[in-house]
């Protein structure tokens, strides 16, 4: 059975697409591995995002952050 072209282009486009985001979010949180990586290293992009996964915008975690400074 032969796989079309376009299938695999698009798993390899994927696969590097999610790759980088992966290193990159790790190297943002000088986290090498993905086991110590938990919810509060995340922030979400979007309104929809944030209420449907629970995760705070970036302001409110920017919120947090400078609250717990200031304390």
């Amino acid at each position: 059975k032969e796989i079309p072209w376009e299938a695999t282009a698009l798993y390899t486009y994927l696969t590097d697409r999610i790759g980088v985001g992966l290193k990159q979010l790790l190297a943002g949180n000088r986290k090498w591995k993905l086991e110590p990586i938990n919810r509060n290293d995340l922030m979400s992009l979007s309104d929809i995002a944030a209420k449907v996964t629970g995760i705070p915008l970036p302001h409110e975690v920017e919120k947090d952050a400078v609250e717990r400074i200031l304390d």
